[in-house]
């Protein structure tokens, strides 16, 4: 899951530091874009009772003031195969919710359905994003996903990803008004935190069935994915 989320991270311009806790991303100082990222492995979610460590060693990589209040911590968590899953959310819930240090994401897993993923991506011939980018708006998948979002398969898992990781893009056709949507999205999620994003594509988006996605337009999608800002927002 690492090399797939480093290619992603890498493909939109940020830069990499191996950390004993994880991989640490940020931009490169000479651009004007603010965020860093912290990516980890978890074996058990417990991740609250340590973020004052993953916090300290994110500050003693990087000089930066922004540390303070523009890092996000994505947490890996590949799921044991008797995982509950009413537990699972509710587990994620209480860790997304904390407000501590970080805005915290969860992106779980399993070893089959990664295992699927690779094997797409492999047969694709493309890199992990690009693959996620254009197949996360086949209709197909959609209704793989859709069915039952519970069910671990590959298709479940790219919307899985994009879910977390709010700057990858949904390939439409833009139009000029909507050329800047994604990057005033992600200007937004940055200031009011992720859990914006998700109650935005739990109540657009992932709330539409096959059928209705395929009706809608390429410029309607765009727009049930765009958070509303005030004027001293844009």
């Amino acid at each position: 899951m690492k090399t797939i989320v480093n290619n992603i991270f890498e493909n939109h311009g940020f830069l990499v530091r191996q950390l004993s806790q994880g991989n640490l991303y940020s931009y490169p100082d000479n651009q004007e874009k603010i965020s860093f990222w912290l990516v980890i492995d978890s074996e058990d979610l417990k991740v609250l009772e340590n973020q004052n460590q993953y916090f300290q060693a994110c500050k003693n990589a990087l000089e930066s003031i922004e540390i303070d209040k523009n890092t996000s911590l994505l947490i890996l968590f590949k799921i044991p195969e008797d995982i509950q899953f009413k537990e699972l959310k509710e587990h994620i819930l209480t860790i997304e919710e904390d407000p501590y240090l970080f805005k915290k994401l969860v992106l779980f897993y399993s070893e089959n359905e990664l295992e699927e993923l690779n094997l797409q991506i492999s047969k694709s011939a493309q890199e992990p994003l690009a693959f996620i980018e254009r197949n996360i708006i086949v209709s197909e998948n959609f209704t793989k996903y859709k069915t039952n979002p519970a069910v671990f398969c590959w298709q479940s898992l790219i919307y899985r990803i994009a879910h977390k990781i709010p700057f990858i893009k949904i390939n439409v056709e833009q139009n000029d008004n909507l050329q800047s949507l994604f990057d005033t999205n992600y200007k937004v999620l940055t200031d009011r935190g992720f859990n914006v994003f998700a109650d935005l594509m739990e109540n657009s988006l992932f709330s539409l069935g096959a059928v209705n996605l395929e009706n809608l337009s390429p410029q309607e999608i765009l727009e049930m994915l765009t958070i509303e800002t005030s004027t001293d927002e844009n």
